[in-house]
This record gives structure tokens, sequence and C-alpha cells, in this order.
């Protein structure tokens, strides 16, 4: 028995709630109703502070006494969702992937529509090279959110690694569509195009929409230095593409 619910008990020894006129029948009965509805707040609070200790570890950068914590707050409440998110992304900070994916999947397990859960668990199977459970997951996404940028952005990453350069593009340029300043798109649908596609004209009208948004980037002093290089072929209106590199990798 919890602290609460003892001072619960203790509580009602003192402090009767039903008034003397009812029946002892009626009264037993009703002050049981509401002694259960008691226990069970208490056992609320007592859970939501555990949670909230394990939240707050977390944003702490405290992420294995945070994982202790909800480990201990499951061992009690196994069916809680949330607890079992936070202990995954703890566990995805201590770069402990095995441990985070299983946390993520007992999360989508008990609440199916927990997007954010699934988008993390795409993004697990992605840095450990199971691009289709990714796939699957950045998928179901866009069942419910048809427009989630991260969704569709690691699909076109998932076909680029998969060599369907054409399905690759399409999601790129759904980004595109859906946030005009999500750089990465652009950048990588100029590496499509330049190095896979070998479309000089796409690939620099990419390259230099990122180089507009990013103007400080690494990337923007190699793309300005690729443009250089390929002038000649675009005043020519070529379409072949200078190899003076190894070809570049996605941005993922």
């Amino acid at each position: 028995m919890t602290n609460n619910q003892i001072l619960i008990l203790v509580h009602f020894k003192n402090n009767p709630l039903s008034p003397i006129s009812e029946s002892p029948g009626k009264k037993v009965a009703k002050d049981l109703v509401i002694i259960f509805i008691l226990i069970i707040m208490g056992c609320g609070v007592s859970r939501s502070a555990r949670v909230r200790e394990g939240y707050n570890l977390y944003r702490n950068s405290q992420y294995s006494q945070a994982a202790q914590c909800l480990r201990d707050h499951l061992e009690d409440h196994p069916d809680d969702a949330e607890a079992h998110f936070l202990l995954g992304q703890s566990y995805e900070e201590l770069n402990n992937w095995d441990l985070a994916l299983s946390e993520y999947r007992k999360t989508v397990d008990l609440e199916p529509r927990h997007l954010n859960a699934r988008r993390r668990l795409g993004l697990g199977y992605l840095e450990t090279g199971s691009n289709l459970f990714a796939a699957r997951e950045f998928m179901t996404v866009l069942q419910y959110q048809p427009d989630d940028p991260l969704s569709l952005f690691k699909l076109g990453v998932i076909f680029h690694r998969e060599g369907k350069y054409n399905q690759a593009i399409k999601y790129f340029q759904r980004v595109i569509a859906v946030d005009p300043q999500y750089s990465k798109a652009y950048y990588n649908l100029g590496v499509i195009y330049a190095y896979d596609q070998k479309d000089l004209q796409q690939a620099i009208y990419y390259f230099r929409r990122f180089a507009e948004l990013n103007p400080d980037s690494e990337h923007t002093a190699e793309i300005k230095q690729w443009l250089e290089e390929n002038r000649e072929r675009e005043d020519s209106r070529g379409q072949g593409v200078k190899d003076s590199r190894e070809n570049k990798h996605l941005n993922p």
C-alpha cells in the first residue's frame, strides 16, 4: 500500500463522509465507492510523479538515471505507453538502439497511432540498416499524416539506398511541396540528378536552391566548386556531369 493510500484510509477513519441519517448499508456502499475512487486518484498521482521524475532526468541529460526511474515505474505499470516511449528515448540517447527499438515497439503495440514512436522506430531501423522496416513505419505515419515532412524525406533516403531513384525523387519533391524551406531535400535532389541521373540542368537548379537557403553550410562551398567545374557544360546546355571526385552521398 502506498503512502497516498494509507493517508486516504486514515482520513476516512477520522472523517466519515456519509451523513448519520443514511441507512448503514447505503452509507457503507457510498463510502467504499468514494474510497475506491480516491485510492485510484492517489495511485495516479504516484504514477505521474515517477514519470515526471524520469522526464526531468531526461531533460537534464541524465539518461541512465531516467531509464532506471522509468523501468521502476513500468514494473508496476507495464501498459503505460508514454513511459515506454520516454524510456526508448533515454536508451536512444545512450546509443542503445536495440533497447530503444524494443521500447518504441511496445509503445506502438499499446498505442498504434503513437506517431512519434513510429517516427523514432523508423529512424532507429534506418540507423541499424533495416530499410524495409523503416519504410513500413514511415508509410504508417503517412497514413495518418500524409504531409509529414520527416517521413517523406526519410522515404526518399530509403528509396535512394535501394537504387530506386525515380521514387526517391518523387518523395524529395513532395517534401519541398509541403515545406519549401526543407533544404536537405534540395541537396539530395541535386545529388541524385548530378550523380545518378546525370542531368546537369536539374542538378544545378537544386544545388543552387540549397545554397540560397544555406549560404554558410559546408556543403555550399562544395556546391560552388562543383558549379564552377561544370560551368562550361551549363553554358553549352550539355547534360554530362564532370566526375572529378567520387559521387556524393545523400544528406540523411
